[in-house]
């Protein structure tokens, strides 16, 4: 007798059947409150979830960490690839509210931080040294200037020396640091002083043209490499406080977060992360400076590349449907977004408050400013050390 059991649905698939049907008709009566992550991934992968879940459908995850429910929009259907080639069918989702506390305000995360001004494979020698600032930057300041500093202790192989200089702060009022490594926070020296002058050993210019010398945006502001920004690992962590961050490139340093968050999966529930898949995530990277990662990943100016990751934020086309260069294409419109006004893409925080958010796109024009939503709306950009609210993306494949 023919085995004809292969003709029948076994249990999972009449579970997801049963779960499918549930909710289409929730739908049409005005919504369900879906408790199955499992029959979400299945509806997914059977090509039934732009019927089951439309574009904007809600759903929500508890956040441990923060004691508050997270709640994630569909923003669009087979959107972002899975990086697990078998997976033909993806959801995209989006957080609602930027990520917060139980007070309703947001959480700040710095996209990167300040990064070095210098690092010493072989080590420096105590004594007298001197560099020169980035050309035409910030030339009331000290921009274009050669300054010179004396190091009392030397600095051992794989040291940094830290020039924190802030837009319209004189340079010669800014400290140096040194450190022994790049994950280091108790410093060798600091405060040491800095002025005018060639003194000493030349280290180079800070235009991103020396070797082991940083550009100048990047040890006021950060990177804007999203591959090796802080906010990227921060998003696919599930670590504790103090465990999220490492180094990504030689002049990496930590964020002010580093101590103090858990990992952003940290305290989601484990039944969701099981079901989000690894995307296939489009970037780029500016016009200006790039540095190779310490993993031995290469990056040029006007490069793009992709990702593989579970978490992310949204790139400028993914949201706006432009991109800076058709060249360097970092995403396609996403369906939620296609057609609404900037007031109907405010970013706010769980109260209500409109907030700026992180885009993971580059402005190509500067090596240390990423794009971000600005309150009313609009596109704009803001210095990668800065604490800005995030809204964090995923897929469900």
């Amino acid at each position: 007798m023919a085995d004809i059991n292969h003709l029948f649905p076994n249990a999972e698939q009449l579970d997801t059947m049963n779960a499918l049907l549930a909710i289409i008709a929730a739908n049409r009566e005005g919504g369900l409150e879906v408790s199955s992550w499992k029959s979400i991934a299945q509806i997914v992968k059977m090509g039934l979830a732009p019927r089951a879940f439309p574009v904007g459908y809600e759903f929500t995850t508890e956040n441990s960490d923060e004691s508050t429910n997270v709640l994630w929009v569909v923003r669009g259907h087979n959107k972002h690839a899975a990086a697990n080639k078998n997976f033909k069918q993806t959801m995209t989702l989006e957080v609602k509210n930027v990520y917060g506390n139980s007070a309703g305000t947001y959480k700040g995360v710095v996209f990167d931080a300040t990064e070095a001004l210098y690092y010493a494979p072989s080590g420096l020698a105590a004594g007298t040294y001197h560099f020169t600032l980035l050309s035409g930057y910030d030339t009331t300041y000290g921009g274009g200037k050669t300054l010179m500093f004396t190091l009392k202790q030397p600095l051992p192989s794989g040291g940094q020396i830290v020039f924190p200089w802030a837009y319209q702060t004189q340079a010669t009022a800014t400290k140096i640091s040194t450190y022994p490594s790049a994950d280091s926070t108790q410093a060798i020296e600091s405060g040491i002083t800095v002025t005018e002058g060639t003194g000493g050993s030349l280290l180079g210019t800070a235009d991103g043209n020396t070797e082991n010398m940083n550009h100048t945006h990047r040890i006021c502001y950060g990177s804007n490499n999203y591959a090796q920004s802080a906010v990227r690992q921060w998003l696919n962590s599930k670590a504790a406080a103090g465990s999220v961050w490492k180094p990504t490139n030689k002049f990496d340093r930590a964020p002010s977060w580093a101590t103090t968050y858990n990992g952003f999966m940290h305290g989601l529930p484990s039944e969701f992360l099981e079901v989000v898949q690894p995307a296939v995530i489009p970037c780029r990277t500016n016009s200006i400076y790039e540095v190779a990662s310490l993993d031995g990943t290469e990056f040029t100016k006007d490069q793009t590349y992709n990702l593989e990751d579970k978490f992310f934020l949204l790139s400028r086309p993914e949201m706006y449907g432009s991109w800076d260069s058709a060249s360097y294409k970092d995403g396609e419109l996403l369906s939620y977004y296609d057609g609404l006004t900037n007031a109907e893409k405010i970013k706010r925080d769980a109260a209500g408050a409109a907030r700026r958010c992180w885009l993971r796109s580059p402005n190509p024009g500067d090596a240390d400013d990423a794009l971000l939503v600005y309150t009313d709306g609009s596109l704009s950009h803001g210095n990668a050390n800065n604490a800005y609210p995030v809204a964090p993306a995923c897929i469900i494949a």
